[in-house]
């Protein structure tokens, strides 16, 4: 395929307003952003010169374009006048300048606008300099399927943006998968198929009575009594066979065990707050002892604790290990009875409710905390335990697919940006053009489909 100049399919459109009013019409300015729209510049007293821009018509300014500051007038609070620097032109019927626009804003087009625009200090495109860029000029029924991929590849990367954005739609899914966790609403089909099973309110006794033999065997230390929950406090209403308790009622909350430095040898964990990921509750790292010798006091933990952030509490950083190890003193670790799933617990330390009480008690200016005994009163949903095993397992379940959700929108969405650069590259290489990039274009453009409906 031979390439075309753009002299013989563009048409410079000179035509001024001629009237010192504009005839009332709409100034029009340019940006690289978002292209064409009105201007907020005060309007000049003789504004004759000024050229005409209609629907389907392009305009730039001569010193800008090479940055990408060109506009095409698609809509109609883009019709109107522009300045008379300003640089107008249509296209012939040869070329769709939706197509020709994405060719000009591509790296391919910005590179050709500066390497045909004049001046030496500050450059310069005009209209008989943008007419010798060269491009090779498909079918109009190529441009159009081009097109077609290009929307969609715009279309996916702005939902991208989204799911980037703070409050995203997975974020927001992903707190309202366990919320629902927590309120027994995953779990509901598994309670008809289960009944008979031992109640959260029995588990609740075994916990305790678990807890009064280590206390008694001097494991761990004798705890202040918790006030019994008042129905002020309990937030929401919870299944039939569940409990609210306290969370010191079903873990050691405070009285963790302590090591110093030198009893710590150097091929031990050693977990500090930046290694907690908090809205997946995950270990982003883990370092020894002897890639952290300089920690001093730090607290033991087993495999399969909850260990909770008492520092800066508001930040949600809970999460269950897989292994023993030690950790800094801002970090809380909770122990688990009587086979209790962990993850349910750190579930429940993730709910809305549990968030808004600790954010209520934090004190410190400088470094907010979470008072112990603050700790031991906050509120947690218990549910039978083979039910909180059912929940977990929904709940890891829905969150893998919430994980291939998002690595599929971004891969799809990489994968697109990849091809559409290609084909757009292609339109100033007549040696490098395929049809193969085309249609991988096209079904990139529709792949996507199957992850954001």
């Amino acid at each position: 395929m031979t390439k075309v100049k753009l002299g013989s399919i563009l048409i410079e459109q000179k035509e001024t307003v001629k009237v010192h009013d504009g005839k009332g019409m709409d100034l029009i300015g340019v940006s690289n952003e978002i292209g064409l729209h009105v201007s907020r510049a005060k309007r000049i007293d003789d504004l004759s010169r000024y050229k005409f821009i209609e629907k389907g018509w392009f305009a730039y300014n001569p010193m800008r374009v090479n940055v990408g500051s060109i506009g095409y007038s698609h809509k109609e609070d883009q019709i109107g006048i522009v300045s008379p620097d300003y640089v107008v032109f249509s296209c012939s019927d040869k070329i769709i300048p939706e197509y020709l626009l994405y060719l000009l804003k591509s790296d391919e087009g910005i590179e050709a606008i500066n390497n045909n625009a004049s001046g030496a200090v500050r450059k310069r495109l005009y209209f008989s300099d943008l007419a010798r860029i060269e491009i090779v000029l498909p079918s109009i029924e190529s441009q159009q399927r081009r097109l077609m991929g290009f929307r969609r590849i715009k279309q996916l990367g702005n939902q991208i943006s989204e799911h980037k954005s703070k409050d995203s739609l997975l974020s927001q899914l992903k707190q309202s998968i366990l919320q629902e966790a927590i309120q027994g609403k995953l779990t509901a089909d598994w309670r008809k198929q289960n009944p008979g099973v031992e109640p959260a309110s029995d588990l609740l006794e075994r916990i305790k009575a678990e807890k009064a033999q280590l206390i008694k065997d001097k494991v761990i230390k004798k705890e202040k009594p918790l006030p019994p929950i008042t129905d002020e406090e309990i937030p929401f209403e919870l299944p039939e066979g569940w409990v609210w308790c306290r969370l010191g009622e079903i873990t050691t909350y405070g009285s963790s065990h302590k090591v110093e430095s030198n009893e710590i040898s150097e091929d031990t964990w050693v977990l500090d707050l930046e290694d907690i990921e908090k809205i997946n509750s995950v270990i982003t790292q883990r370092k020894t002892f002897k890639e952290r010798p300089s920690l001093s006091t730090k607290s033991v933990f087993k495999k399969g604790w909850v260990l909770y952030s008492k520092l800066r509490p508001y930040l949600d950083k809970v999460v269950v290990v897989d292994n023993d190890g030690v950790c800094t003193t801002e970090i809380l670790p909770l122990p688990v009875y009587c086979d209790l799933d962990p993850k349910f617990l750190m579930y429940g330390m993730k709910g809305k409710h549990f968030l808004q009480y600790v954010n209520s008690k934090v004190s410190g200016m400088k470094m907010p905390r979470l008072k112990t005994e603050d700790g031991r009163r906050a509120l947690v949903p218990l549910a039978p335990i083979e039910e909180t095993r059912a929940a977990s397992q929904k709940v890891e379940a829905i969150m893998r697919k919430c994980e291939k959700l998002a690595a599929g929108i971004t891969q799809s969405e990489q994968h697109a940006q990849i091809l559409m650069q290609t084909v757009l590259k292609e339109a100033f290489e007549s040696n490098s053009y395929t049809e193969k990039s085309e249609r991988e274009l096209s079904m990139a453009a529709e792949e996507p489909a199957s992850y954001t409906s």
